[in-house]
C-alpha cells in the first residue's frame, strides 16, 4: 500500500516534466496573451467599422427617403388639383394620386386632411400581405380610397390595378382629424415633418407619417409601415448575432433587425450615460449608439449590438490555433523529457518500493538498490539500516506494551483475592476458541480469517477486558456478605443483640426486686434469650446471601427490625466530614434515643452526581442508572433476595465495562489495533440485545465479540476463587451455558465448536481443580442445542 502523498508532493519525473512544461507553456502563454490582446483590439475596431458602415447606409436610406417624400409632398403645392375641393374624388384625381404613389416604393397611403375635419386617403393594398383582409376588400383589390367627412361618415371604394371600381362600403367612423399628431405637427411646423411611430387607424398597423401643410388647414401626408424600415435594416446583411435598433430619445422603438416589443434597455442606458458613439462592453455584448442624421423632422438614434463571443470568434480562432500549436510543442518536449528522465527516475522508484516494504512492515523483504548515482546508493544503504532499526524498536515496543497490559491485568487480579487469575484465564479460553473458529470448515465460519494485527488486537482486548475494574471499589468487588462494606457490619448488629441480652438480665433483676417468683422470672428470661438467639441466627444467615429469600423471610426480617434498643451516645461523634455531610442539617435525637434493631437511615444513602445518567445516555450506554451511588441501609441490604449485591453495587460492578471503554477509547492505537476497545468491552453483550453496556444485538456483534462473551462466562462459572459461590463442576457449567444459548444470550455455533473441539476440556485440565472435572455428555448438550443458531 502506497503512503498517501502530502499536499504539494511530486514525483521526481513529474517534477522534471513540470519544469519543462512550465517553461514551454509560460513562453507560449505570454505570446498567446499578446496575440489575444491585439486580436481583441482588432475585433473591437472591426465591430466599430461594421456599425459605422451600417449607420452610413441607414443614414443614406433615410436621407433618400426624406428627400423623396419631401419632393412628393412639395408636388402637391404645385398642383392644387391634387388636393383642392375636399368633396371631389373623381377618377382623374385618383389617377393622379396613384401615379404619385407609384413613384413612392413601399408606401402605405397618401392622406389629405381638410380644414372641415374631412379626410381623403388612397391606400396601397400591396403595402403588406394581409392588408386586403384587414379591409375586407373584394378579390383583386389593388387600391383603396377612404373618405371620412366631418360628421364621421366613412366611405371605402375598392379599385383593381386598372382603377376600375369593384366595390363600395359605408361605415361609421370615430376618426377625428384634428386629434391626429401628424396633422397638428404639420400645421404648427409649416414644413415637412416626420411623425413618431404610431398605430394607423384604418389598418391597425404601426408606421410613421411624412406630412406637410400645403394650404390653410390642409395637410398632405404619406404613410409608411415600419416593415419598410425593418426590411431596409435587414438588407444591411449584419453578422448573424448582431442586431440594429432604430429608436427615439424617449425610447420609442421605430425599427429593428429582429422582432422585439421594445428597445433593449442596454441602448437607452448607453444613450443616458453619454457614451454615444463609443463601443461599450457590457452584459456579454459589444454595443454602440449613434445619432441618425436626417433631413426631416425628429431626432432618431441607431443602436448596434453584437455578442462578444461572435465578435471575438475570428480572434479566438487564431488564439486557439496558437494554443494548439503550443500544446503540441509542449507534448513533444514532455515526451522527450519523459524518455530521458527514465534513467534518473528508475532507481528512485525502486527506492520508493523498498520504502513501501518498510511502511508495510515487511522488513525481511527490503533489498539494496544499485544505481549509477552515489547519492541514491547511499540512500539505499540508509533504508536497509533504518529497516533493521525500526524492526528492533517495534519489537521492544510490542514487548513493552504486552508487559504493560499484563501488568494491568495482574494489578486487577491482585486487587481482589477472589478474582485472582481471571484476567489471565479469559485470554487463554478466547484464543483457543478463536483458533478453532479460524480453522473450522463449518458454514458459519466460512471466510473467517484473522490478520496478525487483528489477532494481536484480540489478545490485547482479552487481557484488558476487565481493566475498568481498577475503578471499582474493593468493598464492592470483594463483598462476600450483604452487610459488608470495608468490613462486615454484622458485628454492629451482633453488638445490639448483646445489648438486648444484657437488657434482659436487667429486666430479670427488676422483676425479682418487684417480688416476682424467681422461677417465673427465670422462665421469662430464658424464653426471651432463646428468641434473641433465633433472631440473630436468622439475621446472620440472611447476611450470608447464599440462599434465596422469599416473602416470608423478608416479613420476618422486617419484624425483627422493628425491635428497639436504647442508644446513650451521640452517633455523630468521631465521623469524617463526608459522613457528617450525609446527616444534613437535621438536629441530633435527644439522648438516650430508642432506635430500631435494624435500620435504614438517611445518612446510609450516598448521592449520585445528577449529570452521570445524562452522560451515560449521551455515550450510547443503555444501562439503567440507579438513583443513588450507594445505599448502606442495613434492612435494605439484608433484604437482597439473592446474592450479596444491592442494585447500586451491582451497577457499580457492571460499570467496569463502561470504564473499560472510557479508558481504552481515547488511546491512539497503531494501525490494525483500533478494535482493542471493542474486543475488550463486548464480553457482557448478548445476542438478544439484553446485554450491557450498549445493548448491542446479534447484527452488531462480530465473531471475536461473541467469543469474548463465551470465554468470560465459562471462566466465571468454573472459577474456584469466588467468595459468593462454590466452584461449579464442568458438566454443570456447560449445561448453564447451553441454557444461555437457548435464551439467546450466547452464540450457538461458537458454543458447539467449543464443545466439539473439546476446548472446555483442554482448559479444564490446565486451570480447574481436579474435583471439578467430571463426565460431560457433549452429545446430550448438542441435542439440546438442535435448532438454535
Amino acid at each position: 500500500m502506497r503512503p498517501e502523498k502530502r499536499s504539494g508532493q511530486l514525483s521526481f519525473r513529474t517534477g522534471i516534466l513540470l519544469v519543462t512544461l512550465a517553461s514551454v507553456l509560460g513562453i507560449a502563454a505570454v505570446l498567446i496573451g499578446l496575440q489575444y490582446r491585439y486580436s481583441k483590439a482588432m475585433a473591437v475596431a472591426s465591430t466599430q467599422q461594421v456599425f459605422r458602415q451600417a449607420v452610413d447606409r441607414m443614414t443614406h436610406f433615410f436621407q433618400s427617403e426624406d428627400l423623396i417624400n419631401k419632393i412628393a409632398l412639395e408636388r402637391f403645392e404645385s398642383d392644387p388639383k391634387l388636393w383642392r375641393n375636399s368633396a371631389v374624388d373623381g377618377p382623374e384625381k385618383i389617377e393622379k394620386l396613384v401615379t404619385i404613389a407609384k413613384t413612392l416604393p413601399s408606401f402605405y397611403a397618401i392622406s389629405i386632411g381638410y380644414p372641415d375635419g374631412s379626410l381623403f386617403e388612397v391606400v396601397n393594398a400591396k403595402a403588406s400581405d394581409n392588408l386586403p383582409q384587414k379591409f375586407s376588400a373584394p378579390r383583386g383589390t389593388r387600391w383603396i380610397t377612404i373618405r371620412i367627412d366631418g360628421s364621421g361618415k366613412k366611405r371605402l371604394r375598392f379599385y383593381d390595378a386598372a382603377l376600375h371600381l369593384i366595390g363600395t362600403r359605408f361605415e361609421k367612423s370615430g376618426y377625428r382629424l384634428f386629434l391626429r399628431p401628424w396633422y397638428r405637427e404639420a400645421l404648427e411646423s409649416g414644413k415637412t415633418i416626420r411623425s413618431a411611430p404610431y398605430r394607423f387607424v384604418s389598418s391597425k398597423e404601426t408606421g410613421i407619417t411624412y406630412a406637410r401643410k400645403i394650404a390653410d388647414g390642409t395637410v398632405v401626408a404619406l404613410d409608411y409601415t415600419l416593415s419598410k424600415l425593418n426590411n431596409a435594416m435587414n438588407r444591411l446583411h449584419l453578422p448573424p448575432s448582431a442586431e440594429m435598433v432604430m429608436f427615439e430619445a424617449d425610447g420609442t422603438l421605430i425599427a429593428a433587425t429582429r422582432p422585439m416589443e421594445r428597445v433593449p434597455p442596454l441602448y437607452t442606458e448607453i444613450l443616458r450615460s453619454g457614451e454615444r458613439g463609443k463601443i461599450v462592453d457590457e452584459k456579454g455584448r459589444y454595443a454602440m449608439v449613434t445619432k441618425l442624421s436626417t433631413e426631416v423632422g425628429r431626432t432618431s438614434y441607431l443602436g448596434f449590438g453584437i455578442e462578444k463571443e461572435a465578435a471575438l470568434r475570428p480572434a479566438m480562432a487564431m488564439v486557439y490555433e496558437s494554443v494548439a500549436a503550443a500544446v503540441g510543442v509542449a507534448l513533444l518536449a514532455a515526451m522527450l523529457v519523459y524518455v530521458l528522465a527514465g534513467r534518473f527516475v528508475r532507481p528512485v522508484t525502486a527506492l520508493m518500493r523498498e520504502n513501501e516494504k518498510i511502511a508495510r512492515r515487511h522488513y525481511d523483504e527490503v533489498e539494496p538498490i544499485e544505481s549509477p548515482f552515489s547519492e541514491l546508493n547511499a540512500l539505499s544503504d540508509s533504508l536497509i539500516a533504518m529497516s533493521e532499526s525500526i524492526r528492533r524498536y517495534e519489537r521492544s515496543l510490542k514487548e513493552m506494551m504486552r508487559a504493560f497490559i499484563r501488568m494491568i491485568a495482574d494489578a486487577i487480579d491482585a486487587k481482589s483475592p477472589y478474582t485472582g487469575g481471571h484476567c489471565k484465564r479469559v485470554p487463554a479460553i478466547a484464543t483457543m476458541l478463536l483458533d478453532a473458529a479460524e480453522k473450522s470448515d463449518a458454514v458459519p465460519f466460512a471466510g473467517f480469517k484473522t490478520t496478525p494485527q487483528m489477532r494481536e488486537a484480540f489478545e490485547m482486548g482479552a487481557w484488558l477486558h476487565d481493566c475498568g475494574k481498577i475503578t471499582t471499589p474493593e468493598f464492592v468487588v470483594d463483598k462476600a456478605t450483604k452487610l459488608e462494606t470495608i468490613y462486615n457490619r454484622i458485628h454492629e448488629i451482633r453488638t445490639r443483640f448483646e445489648v438486648l441480652w444484657r437488657d434482659l438480665d436487667v429486666a430479670y433483676c427488676r422483676r425479682l426486686l418487684e417480688g416476682e417468683e424467681p422461677k417465673s422470672a427465670e422462665t421469662w428470661r430464658e424464653k426471651e434469650r432463646q428468641r434473641l438467639r433465633e433472631d440473630f441466627t436468622f439475621v446472620a444467615r440472611c447476611n450470608e446471601g447464599s440462599e434465596w429469600m422469599d416473602e416470608a423471610d423478608l416479613q420476618r426480617l422486617r419484624t425483627i427490625a422493628k425491635r428497639t434498643w436504647l442508644r446513650h451516645f451521640d452517633d455523630r461523634l468521631g465521623l469524617s466530614e463526608t459522613e457528617l455531610a450525609r446527616y444534613g442539617d437535621k438536629e441530633a435525637s435527644p439522648l438516650p434515643a430508642r432506635e430500631p434493631l435494624l435500620c435504614d437511615k438517611p445518612w446510609h444513602i450516598v448521592p449520585r452526581d445528577p449529570k452521570e445518567a445524562a452522560s451515560f445516555k449521551a455515550s450510547g450506554f443503555k444501562m439503567k442508572v440507579p438513583e443513588h451511588l450507594y445505599n448502606f441501609g442495613e434492612l435494605y441490604n439484608l433484604s437482597i433476595r439473592r446474592g450479596t449485591l444491592s442494585e447500586e453495587e451491582r451497577f457499580k460492578i457492571e460499570e467496569h465495562v463502561v470504564m473499560t471503554l472510557r479508558m481504552l477509547e481515547p488511546i491512539p492505537y497503531p494501525p490494525g489495533l483500533e478494535k482493542i476497545p471493542e474486543y475488550a468491552a463486548t464480553h457482557h453483550e448478548k445476542l438478544d440485545c439484553s446485554g450491557y453496556p450498549r445493548g448491542l444485538c446479534a447484527k452488531d456483534l462480530s465473531i471475536p465479540d461473541r467469543i469474548m462473551a463465551i470465554a468470560d462466562i465459562f471462566e466465571a462459572l468454573t472459577a474456584a476463587d469466588r467468595p459468593y459461590k462454590k466452584a461449579k463442576l464442568l458438566s454443570v457449567s456447560l449445561k448453564i451455558m447451553a441454557s444461555m444459548v437457548k435464551e439467546g444470550h450466547l452464540d450457538a455455533d461458537l458454543f458447539r465448536l467449543f464443545l466439539t473441539e473439546e476446548i472446555y476440556l483442554r482448559y479444564a485440565r490446565a486451570y480447574l481443580k481436579e474435583e471439578q472435572i467430571d463426565e460431560v455428555d457433549t452429545g446430550a448438550i448438542l441435542e439440546i442445542l438442535k435448532g438454535y443458531s
